[in-house]
């Protein structure tokens, strides 16, 4: 008899949590999911992989889950019971044929179709289906956190985001899918996922009918629309709607290339006074940004948070036939060119290409003689910064960069590249007449010129 109590006491355990998993399923599933699936979660994994029940009170590596053989065994007959009515019917959705425990979880879900919310938070007024989601809900205001990963110490609202949180570290993926072999450690995003083989877009757009797999996507291109509802100002050319009549304005300009913002420095015209003003900043040398761990100084803020990522060491930006790595795309695509020759920006003065368009920029101060870094020492100028910086050098005696070999400096790092040839008795610089090797290339095309000499003669 009491091995008899003991079994429907674990019984009525099971079902408690069978009860607890549907009433938080049908709060957090995405309205719209497939019926078959949903039923199948509720079967299967709300029993097996998320209903982890601590029939012991112990920390989460002692806590026993709910198996499928352990149901088969003790709890298969009376779950069949519980799962028909008293007429031998199950507690079954007539709108969407999803079978429930009971009539009292039957009823609760009903109250999905009906759109009967009775139960209201009293802090921000949404409406719940049920009390519990209802309560559960309110742990959002008062930041109530009562589940603790024994692990790393989060804390989650809910039992449901620490069982989830906690695969983070054992590694589980229980959720496979069976189309593409992909596994994943929630169900939520599991359920997000089949909607892309299944095609299923349960998120329409109240404005134009568009269809989203995720609610997050619905949300941001809903948005799209709540803001053009608030730009009552049209561009006749391209039909872009701007919140202010000066905005418009501005933005007309593109259309009629009038640039009345000019710099007197050089004479650049520019279509709004912002680009003017940092345009400005390159004669002025005004670098508002400051790097905060070198300080290091930029023109603009995205020059700055470029820069940040060498600190971060971040190097997101993988190159395909070498490996090498790099913070910026650009900086991979212009990289790239290295390996396949690329030179796409061409001088339209003497028609070298380049594969940088810095570069180009550079080299065509060689055709219209502009020098405007000037050095405060002596007064000479230059047509590039990183040649003054270098030229600066002459005055400070400073020399940066140290041969890791014999420990002399050099004031410029090609110098050392080539002083480290040394050492490595590197030459890459090969004569094709007669083969001799140079570490220079200064020597090899004197070299060279005694070839040249000797056909001449």
């Amino acid at each position: 008899m009491a091995t008899n109590l003991g079994g429907f006491e674990r019984i009525r355990q099971i079902a408690l949590v069978l009860i607890e998993e549907i009433s938080l399923h049908l709060e957090l599933s995405e309205p719209g999911a497939s019926p078959d699936r949903t039923k199948e979660s509720i079967s299967t994994s709300h029993v097996s992989e998320d209903a982890s029940v601590d029939l012991t009170g112990n920390p989460m590596d002692q806590r026993r889950s709910v198996s499928q053989e352990g149901l088969s065994a003790d709890v298969s007959e009376s779950e069949n019971v519980q799962a028909l009515g008293k007429a031998g019917r199950p507690h079954q959705c007539t709108a969407c044929k999803q079978v429930f425990v009971g009539s009292s979880e039957l009823a609760v879900h009903k109250k999905v179709h009906q759109a009967e919310k009775p139960y209201k938070c009293l802090d921000c007024e949404k409406r719940f289906c049920s009390k519990a989601n209802m309560l559960r809900h309110h742990q959002i205001h008062t930041g109530q956190k009562p589940y603790q990963c024994l692990v790393c110490g989060n804390t989650f609202r809910q039992q449901e985001q620490l069982i989830a949180h906690e695969r983070t570290h054992t590694g589980e993926t229980p959720f496979h899918c069976v189309v593409c072999g992909k596994d994943f450690n929630r169900k939520s995003v599991f359920l997000t996922h089949q909607r892309i083989h299944t095609g299923e877009r349960p998120y329409k757009c109240s404005f134009c009918n568009k269809r989203f797999i995720r609610r997050a996507y619905h949300a941001i291109h809903e948005r799209i629309h709540a803001r053009e509802k608030q730009k009552p100002y049209e561009c006749p050319e391209c039909r872009k709607g701007f919140s202010y009549r000066a905005t418009l304005m501005r933005h007309r300009r593109i259309h009629t290339e009038e640039k009345p913002h000019k710099c007197s420095h050089c004479g650049k015209s520019f279509s709004q006074r912002t680009n003017l003003v940092s345009h400005l900043r390159i004669h002025t040398g005004e670098r508002p940004y400051q790097c905060s761990q070198c300080g290091k100084g930029f023109r603009w803020q995205l020059h700055l948070k470029r820069h940040q990522k060498i600190h971060t060491g971040e190097k997101p930006h993988e190159c395909p036939d070498c490996g090498k790595s790099f913070s910026r795309r650009d900086t991979l695509l212009n990289h790239r060119r290295t390996h396949t020759g690329e030179k796409p920006y061409e001088c339209p003065d003497c028609g070298r290409n380049f594969n940088h368009p810095c570069n180009l920029i550079e080299h065509q101060k060689t055709h219209t003689g502009e020098k405007p870094h000037e050095c405060p020492e002596c007064g000479k100028n230059f047509s590039r910064r990183d040649t003054l910086i270098k030229h600066q050098r002459t005055h400070t005696g400073e020399k940066p960069y140290e041969c890791p070999e014999c420990g002399k400096s050099f004031h410029h790092p090609y110098t050392l590249i080539k002083h480290q040839r040394t050492h490595a008795e590197e030459k890459p610089y090969e004569c094709p007449e007669c083969g001799k090797s140079f570490i220079q290339k200064k020597a090899f095309i004197r070299h060279q010129a005694i070839h040249l000499g000797k056909t001449s003669s």
